[in-house]
């Protein structure tokens, strides 16, 4: 690992010298060529959208960094993902996420190079974010997770959103159509670019199209569910 990254901190520095390091190393679309296993990877994209829906995501010229809670206690902190990315370009919205997760590979030479696991924190925080209920597994998604249930319960986080609404029932409306939205915009998306007929115009998010629509409904699904507690008081 330790050439590897060497060569990086070499060549990361520009565009052009990124483009140079990455040229030819992915022979595979993204799916297989992440070093994660199909649940692991649909669990990061479901917690990508849930940490921008919540605002656990900031995004700036800096970078991209997410909210990881502490260990212990009710603090925490934004932890940066790889900067730069792997992506050498200018990278438009959609193709963010994409960019983000192949560049967990950076987070792993860093891994070796630090002997620490600190750097995979924010992909971590990723994965916990997708997972199913409090504490549930990664396989399906048949509740919210706990941070977005506590979200839509009383909009807690790091940043308020003025925007999600005062109640329950107005910030569950707000994520059925902000998922709602994200897929019928990624759905045209995906559509427009089946249409194009240079195979080098074709972005990463569009070998990820099936997980992507595929956590926008388990996703909206699950948020559709949510009920007021106290309405349902000793009910069950």
């Amino acid at each position: 690992m330790k050439p590897i990254a060497a060569e990086w901190g070499a060549r990361s520095k520009t565009p052009d010298t990124r483009a140079e390091f990455w040229r030819w190393r992915r022979a595979r679309a993204l799916p297989e060529a992440l070093p994660l296993s199909p649940a692991m990877r649909g669990a990061m994209i479901r917690g990508w959208f849930t940490a921008r829906l919540i605002k656990h995501l900031e995004l700036d010229e800096r970078g991209v960094r997410i909210w990881v809670p502490d260990h212990s206690g009710p603090g925490g902190c934004y932890r940066d993902f790889p900067r730069p990315l792997l992506a050498t370009d200018t990278i438009a919205d959609p193709e963010l996420l994409p960019a983000v997760l192949e560049s967990v590979l950076l987070a792993m030479v860093e891994v070796n190079t630090r002997a620490s696991l600190e750097p995979m924190a924010p992909y971590s925080r990723l994965r916990d974010l997708g997972r199913s209920g409090r504490g549930g597994g990664y396989e399906s998604y048949l509740q919210p997770s706990a941070e977005l249930l506590a979200w839509i319960g009383d909009g807690r986080g790091p940043v308020r959103d003025p925007e999600a609404g005062e109640s329950l029932e107005e910030r569950r409306k707000t994520a059925e159509h902000r998922f709602d939205r994200l897929h019928a915009n990624y759905t045209r998306y995906f559509a427009e670019v089946e249409r194009r007929t240079d195979v080098m115009d074709v972005p990463a998010s569009y070998d990820l199209r099936f997980d992507v629509l595929a956590a926008l409904s388990d996703l909206r699904r699950a948020v559709t569910h949510v009920a007021d507690p106290a309405e349902e008081g000793d009910l069950w």
